[in-house]
């Protein structure tokens, strides 16, 4: 997304989308969210790994319907406009790293601090009140993050 935004301003408004990261794969029958596989048990066969192919084999994934019955394209449609909130982990202690990327959690070097998105804030706070900071939720940055500015460098 910084690459488009970069060079087609236009896009910095528009919502934005990832088949990979808003879409729960497994929860709909697969077992992997690889392409080739996602296509391959939707029936499709192509020799991926070039640009143009892996688009047009995306908008064939895209176009089809689920297992469970839905569209794919409304699927991740109806994930991407759930709206998720960045969750800084500040001053968390050492030891509880391992929890913290057992959970999904991501280090972020530049910052010093492990980060997610979550779309259930309260359960999450909850956690990591329970499990990271000893019953104390210190006061953290919590930052909205929409369709439109998702996958964006404006999520800080």
């Amino acid at each position: 997304r910084p690459m488009v935004e970069k060079t087609w301003g236009i896009f910095q408004g528009l919502n934005w989308a990832c088949s990979i990261e808003d879409m729960d794969w497994k929860d709909r029958g697969f077992g992997s969210n690889s392409l080739e596989y996602l296509l391959m048990k939707q029936g499709f066969f192509f020799e991926g790994h070039r640009a143009k192919i892996d688009c047009l084999a995306g908008i064939a994934l895209l176009a089809s319907t689920l297992p469970t019955g839905e569209p794919a394209l409304a699927a991740l449609l109806a994930s991407a406009r759930k709206e998720r909130t960045l969750v800084h982990a500040v001053n968390s202690p050492f030891e509880t790293k391992d929890i913290l990327r057992a959970r999904g959690y991501r280090w972020d070097p530049g910052d010093r601090v492990w980060w997610t998105l979550t779309e259930d804030l309260e359960g999450e706070q909850a956690w990591l009140s329970d499990h990271v900071y000893g019953g104390s939720l210190p006061a953290m940055p919590l930052t909205p993050v929409r369709a439109n500015n998702r996958f964006s460098l404006r999520v800080g």
